[in-house]
Parts: structure tokens; sequence; C-alpha cells
């Protein structure tokens, strides 16, 4: 067991940390000729759901003499034991220390990961700025993601960036290494090659110049033919790649679904969106691909979800045909399909209808505006009317949840504005109470201008102002059924720094690395007055930043990134919103207003030609009807090594999906989402090791009972194989109400057995007539008596602690709880043994022996 294995169990969430996960590629990066980590500088569960990612992931692994892993921000408790114990942070699959790859590439998602950035470095031991990487063997630091639109604020840590879409670009900057590699060249020869790939940005290469007042008086080229970094743009998403076997991990992410990117671009031309802009033209994928990678990503996860994602999915051409045949293709294995972005014009009720017929968890809108005027500002002018009439079709056609977004702060906002979110949302409370009141959730965010918008010359509101807003409104809602969620405006300010910013603010970066901040997106380790003890340090005015007004010819920090739309649309555009004046959709208009991204023989927009509706003979749209015959049977597994830290709620969504992907021809339960019908066995405590994990299953079609063992035993992951399989009577009681009690083998750190479990405190326990222990959990604390839930113990003559813990009626308790007040150790002491579930006991009541022989213990 290496170090970081004995850190696992001392965590709050291991399961983040172990890697292994299905469809995960495991290749050598010794035999590699370039060795690539792609860092999410946030939690385990966000990164392992970004599909920028996962595209790279598939595409450098595809790749011959490429070896790609991945790395995560680790949370904070990992990250002080890291520290303590002076372990360089690895790769999440190989473990491998990050700093021995050739390229490490952060995908810059949003501002607030920026701290995460430099913790990942400097917990990796690889020096924070890029001018101390000079000499030595440190890897190639690259940025991408949306962030790279303006990546100045971290234009000192990093390398280089690329600014735009990466499937191709990747793999001629992985081509560049390895040729600069080969020639065994100095790191300045390496910058030379990037920067002759389009949309590669080396920082090295550029100088800005200040004026006194702190603006930019221009930013200076310091390499001939290197003026200006165009935006790297894939012309088809059609000949793009797309992974068809996607990763499933074993925590919940939260996209935990099939996703397809359906479509790429958006050209309603909102205002504010900074996606909008850095991501023309729309393109759409094939329908017919769609339906193809949804058939490989759903058979090689057993997903029970997939999503269609896109800017705006109801825009995609054909959305109705084919979300119907998706619908009907996939019913059998109750697949649900969900739409996370759509646009009030986008819905109609054919729309709504085909929606219905998969799943109504929830329904999404973002009016972002409650008044026509302030929305024909921002270029979204739908009327109230039309959004109400959209509101009251999602209540009457069944949904129980709606959530709302809008924005504060918006440019030519008034009190008005304001005021009408909160008298909009309650008329759209009043249409629910015909349609049983349900539930709304209004989402507010503050504005924050971005980089390449119309909206980049705006001032941000002050924060104080944002703060008054936020007390109106929790005024205002503090009863009834609409529930309010808001972004501290301190961390929109924050951000608004950050997304504007410029090279100076290295400095605040540095300040906040010294200061251990981290995880600036998580409302609880946020530190407000310790960003203003920073902000000070750095002598940074943060008002230069967010809401000082700026002039149409002021030269911003980003002006040497070319993101293909013109400066000259931008003020256009900006003037228009300050006219109330509504620019038209391309898609419909036709390339009026020339925002100058396409060529319109290369880069165009792309849409898909529209699949036909299904024919109405074909499979039904409907739920068939189960069979009455139905088969039961029971499996017994293992959970060894790190399975070990799979909890319940971890093991059921596993076995959700393995039996899906084993094919095995299950029984569903009833209700709005079914799921194959599955039943467990008690679960041992997280961290503790099975030889006795019992499983029940449903299934529609009789099965040799080896069959269906080796069906699962293919698909379950490595650490969890299949003991035993039988058919049972379907009369047969639950296996959790059969099981007498539980053996456990306990073994003490490195063979320290004598000094952990002496005999003198086992004699003791034997002798008292109760030991109640206090125990604490989610729902509670509560007091148990160990001496009832302890039916036997003794030490073996290994030195280990073998102990039979009774299963069934009353409180349970825990192996290491018994550790604990028996032999008057820690919580935290007992993290470090090693406990094994060995054996299961069934009830005598019954001629049933599954498995071995029962087990008689005394006192001793």
């Amino acid at each position: 067991m290496d170090k970081f294995d004995q850190l696992l169990p001392h965590l709050q969430s291991p399961i983040r940390y172990l890697g292994r996960e299905l469809n995960a590629v495991r290749k050598d990066p010794a035999a590699a000729k370039v060795t690539f980590a792609l860092a999410f500088p946030d939690v385990y569960e966000v990164g392992i759901s970004h599909l920028g990612v996962r595209i790279l992931y598939h595409v450098l692994n595809a790749q011959e003499g490429v070896a790609c892993d991945r790395a995560y921000a680790p949370w904070t408790d990992l990250a002080a034991k890291l520290k303590e114990q002076g372990i360089p942070l690895a790769s999440h699959e190989w473990r491998r220390p990050l700093r021995e790859f050739d390229i490490l590439g952060f995908s810059l998602a949003h501002e607030l990961c920026y701290s995460n950035v430099l913790a990942i470095l400097d917990l990796a031991g690889i020096p924070l700025l890029s001018q101390d990487r000079q000499e030595g063997r440190w890897p190639l630091v690259l940025g991408g993601g949306p962030c790279a639109s303006n990546p100045e604020p971290l234009a000192e840590f990093f390398d280089a960036f690329l600014f735009g879409e990466g499937e191709d670009a990747v793999l001629e900057i992985t081509a560049a290494v390895r040729a600069w590699k080969k020639a065994g060249a100095d790191r300045g020869e390496l910058l030379a090659r990037l920067a002759d790939i389009k949309g590669v940005y080396v920082p090295e290469y550029f100088e800005p110049d200040y004026r006194e007042d702190g603006t930019i008086a221009r930013v200076r080229p310091r390499r001939a033919g290197y003026e200006k970094v165009e935006r790297r743009i894939v012309a088809d998403l059609a000949a793009a790649p797309f992974p068809t076997r996607p990763l499933v991990p074993f925590a919940e992410a939260i996209h935990d679904r099939v996703v397809v990117e359906i479509a790429r671009g958006c050209t309603r031309g909102c205002r504010f969106c900074h996606a909008g802009i850095i991501y023309r033209p729309y393109r759409e994928r094939p329908a017919e691909q769609v339906l193809e990678l949804l058939r490989q990503g759903l058979r090689a996860t057993g997903y029970e979800e997939c999503s269609l994602l896109s800017l705006s999915a109801g825009d995609y051409s054909g959305i109705e045909p084919l979300l119907s045949r998706i619908i009907r293709e996939h019913l059998d294995q109750r697949v649900a399909v969900s739409l996370p972005s759509l646009h009030v014009q986008s819905l109609k009720t054919p729309l709504m209808r085909a929606i219905l017929k998969v799943r109504k968890t929830g329904f999404t809108l973002a009016p972002e505006a409650a008044t026509e005027r302030l929305r024909r500002v921002i270029n979204k002018p739908f009327a109230d009317a039309e959004l109400l009439e959209t509101v009251e079709q999602v209540f009457a056609h069944g949904w129980k949840t709606i959530k709302l977004y809008f924005m504060v702060g918006l440019p030519t906002e008034t009190d008005e504005d304001v005021e009408a979110i909160a008298d909009l949302v309650q008329r759209m409370d009043q249409l629910g109470r015909g349609y049983g009141h349900p539930q709304i959730n209004l989402s507010i965010s503050a504005f924050v201008p971005k980089p390449h918008t119309p909206f980049q010359w705006e001032p941000q509101v002050e924060t104080e102002r944002l703060l008054q807003i936020q007390a109106e409104f929790r005024r205002r809602f503090r009863r009834g059924r609409i529930r309010l969620k808001w972004q501290d405006p301190r961390l929109s300010n924050l951000e608004g720094i950050f997304s504007r910013g410029d090279r100076r603010l290295a400095r605040l970066l540095l300040q906040a690395r010294e200061r251990g901040f981290s995880f600036e997106g998580w409302s609880e380790k946020f530190n407000p007055p310790g960003w203003e003890q920073a902000l000070a340090a750095a002598q940074v005015d943060p008002d230069f930043y967010t809401t000082r007004p700026r002039a149409e010819d002021e030269v911003f920090a980003w002006d040497h990134l070319d993101a293909g739309v013109s400066r000259q649309f931008l003020v256009r555009e900006r003037r228009r919103a300050l006219e109330e004046a509504f620019t038209e959709d391309c898609r419909i208009s036709g390339c009026q207003e020339s925002c100058a991204v396409c060529d319109l023989e290369v880069i165009q927009p792309r849409l898909s030609p529209p699949l036909p509706f299904p024919p109405e003979s074909g499979p039904a749209e409907r739920l068939p009807a189960q069979p009455d015959i139905r088969f039961r049977y029971r499996l017994r597994y293992s959970r060894r090594g790190d399975a070990r830290f799979l909890g319940q709620l971890e093991i059921n969504r596993l076995f959700v999906r393995a039996v899906r992907r084993a094919g095995l021809p299950m029984r569903y339960s009833q209700g709005f989402h079914p799921l194959p019908r599955l039943i467990f066995g008690p679960a041992p405590p997280v961290g503790v090791a099975s030889e006795a994990e019992y499983l029940e299953l449903e299934l529609n079609q009789r099965l040799p009972a080896e069959e269906v063992g080796r069906r699962m035993q293919a698909v379950l992951p490595e650490g969890m194989p299949v003991q035993e399989a039988q058919e049972i009577p379907l009369q047969s009681p639950a296996i959790s109400s059969m099981i007498n009690l539980f053996e456990y083998r306990i073994e003490a750190p490195q063979g320290q057995g004598a000094e952990w479990f002496p005999r003198e405190a086992l004699l003791a326990f034997a002798e008292r007539d109760k030991l109640p222990i206090l125990q604490k959990r989610e729902k509670g604390e509560r007091t148990v008596d160990l001496k009832d839930r302890v039916k036997g113990m003794e030490i073996t003559p290994e030195g280990a602690l073998r102990l039979l813990l009774r299963a069934g009626a009353g409180p349970g308790v825990k192996p290491g709880e018994v550790v604990q007040h028996v032999f008057g150790r820690s919580e935290d002491e007992v993290k470090d043994l090693t406990i094994t579930r060995r054996r299961a006991e069934f009830k005598e009541s019954r001629a049933v022996r599954f498995p071995g022989q029962a087990v008689r213990m005394r006192k001793r």
C-alpha cells in the first residue's frame, strides 16, 4: 500500500480519487512519445462531467504514441494531507506526479477556478510562474476553454493557451511537442513551434503598455508575423471526433448521463452572452449521427438517461422527430431524454408533449429580464404574455417544478425592472394554483460583463447595490412556495475582476495562493474578508475592473485575440441595445448584420436535414405492459481493494447500469421513473471490504443462474467478483430479513495486533452487562448498547480480531465503533485498520445455507 492509498480512508469522499472508471483508457505512459494530463481545476464530480475534457481525452488516447490521463482539483482535506506529508499531486488513473508529464493542459471553464489552477501547480511541485520553468524538465502548461478568450490574468503562469475549439488543434500541439522532444531543442524553440499553430496564444510574444491612468495604451507583438491570434473553429461537427464509450464514474457526477452534443454555437444574439460569441457559427450534428452516438453511448455505459446538449436544444432542426425517434428506439429500456437548455421562443406545445413522454421532473426557463423593454435591450424580445402562456402550458402538461433564471444589474436596468421580476414570478405562482400549485425555484444572478460581447464596455453594478436588491428579494419571498437562490454578490464582483482583467492581476492570484485560497465557486469556501486583504496587498483596485465606465475606443487586454466576430459588429450591437432595437437571428434573416465570423465557404452555419417522423404503425411511445411471469435470482459478490470505498448509493447506481450493459431481461419498477427491480442486502460501512454482499434481481425471462452470474461478472468493475448465483422462489423473503449476523476480520496496521487488541480489554468487555455508546448519524444522535449487538469476539492466532455482529432488527453498529469503545481507539485511528466482512449467517428457521455453515463463538 503506497502513501496515497493510506490517505484514502481518512478523506471525506475517497471515491473521488479512485480512478478506474468504466471505459477509462489504460495506456502505458512509459511507452508513449508524449504524455498529456488534462487538468480540470474543480472537484471531481464537476470535472468528470465536463464534455470538453471527455472529448479531448478520447481524441488524445486514440493517437498512437500519445498517452493521456486526467487530474482534478483535490478537495481541501486531501490538499492539506498532501502538503503535510510531502506527496506531490498525481494524475487520476496512473497516479503519476503531474510534474512528470510532457503537457499539463487546464480546462478554464470559469474565472472562479483560477485559484485552483495555482493550487494544482503548487501541490504538484511545479513552479507557478512560467519564467521559473525555463530551465529543467517541466511540463508545458497549457490552457484552454471559455476563459482562454481573455486569459491575461493567468498569462504569467501559463506557457500557452488554445483559443477556440480543440479537437484538431490538440493533435497539432502534441505533434509539435513530440517533434521538439525528438530534436532536443530548448524551450524557446517549443514556444515558436506552438505559435505557428492556428489558435495557439503564447503570452511571451506579446507585451502590454500601460498609461498613467492604468488603461492599456497598446499590446505590442514581440514576434514578426504574430500580431493576432485567431480563434480555432471546427468547421463541421459531422467530421469531428466524439466519444462513443463515455466515462462512467463511481461517484455521482453533476451530469450523470450520456451526453451527445447536437449543435455548437448560437445566433440568437443575446448581448450579454459570452458563449453566443465564442462558439459561432451555429453548426448542427446530423440527426442520424446523433442517433448512432446515443446507441453506442447507452450500450457502453448502461445509463438510464441521455441528454441532447447545445446552447439552445429547442432550436435544433427537426428536434421533435429526433426526440420521437429516440423515445421509440429506447423505450423498452426506459431511457429518459433531457434537453438542458431551452429558449422561451423555441418552446412549442408539440415539443412539450415530446419531452413529457419521457420525464417531467423539472422544467427550466431563462427569461433573464422581467420587462419587455429590458428584454429588447438584451435581445430576447418576447412578450410577457408569451412567457406566461409558456409557463401555464408547462403547468398544464403536468410539471410540478419549474426553475427560472433572471439577472440583475443589466445595462439600462431601473428599479422598475428589478421589481418586475418579483411581480412576474408571483403572477406565475398564481397561474400554478389552478394546477396543483407547482414549485417555483427562482435563481437570480448578477450580470458580469464578458470579453468579446456587445456589453464588454458596460460597468458592473456595485456590490452594495446588489446586496440591497438581494435583501429585498429575500424579504419579499420569505414565505410561500417560491424558493430563492442567489450567488453571493461579492463572488460576482470577484468574477468581474478576472473577467475583464489583465496581467497585473497575477499579483492578486499570488496573494491568494499565499493565503491558501481555493474553490471560490463553492460558497462555503469563499472568504470575502481574505480576498479584500489580498486585493489590498496586491494593490489592485477592484472598481477599475468592474464598475468603471469604458469608452468605445478603449484598448482591451484581449484585443490581440480575434474571436472572429468583428469589433464593429460588437459596437453596433451595443448601440442597438441602448436604442432597444432587436437584431434578428441570422438563421432566419440571413447574414444581414455581418458579424464576420463566417467565410461562407468553410466556416459557415451547418444545419441537419430533419428526420421524418416515425410511422404511426411503428413502435409505440408508451411503455409496454410487462409480462405477468417473473423470475428471481440471488447473487453473492465481493468488494475488494478500492471497491470497499463505494457507498450504498454508488453501489445502487453501479448495478442499475451493470444490468443494462449485461443485457439481462430485467423487470422494472412502476411509476414515472422506472428502474430495474433490484434488492440489496445489508451494506457494510464505507471502507470495509466484503466477501458477503448480496443482490436480488427480477427478470422477465428465465435464464440459467450460471449465465446470470457470468453476464454480471463480465460488466462489473475490478474488485467485485461474483462468487455465487442461484435462482430462488418468488415467495422467498427479502435477503435483508434472512441474515442473522455478519462475521468480520479486523487487522491492525503493520502487524500491531497485540498493541491494538489487548486481551485485557476483550475480557473487560466480556464481563460487562452493558456498554451504551452514542452514535452520530445523518438523522441525529442515538444511544445503542454495544453488548446487545456484539454476538462474539476473539483474537486469532495471527493477532487479528474476529468479530460477530448481529444483523436484522434494531440499530446496527459498525465494526470500527466496536474497536473504538472496546479498545479505546479514536475514530481517526480506526480508519487505519483493515476490516473485511467474511461471511453471513442465515436464520435457522429456513433450510437455507447461503453461503457456508453457521458460525458459533463464545465470549473469551
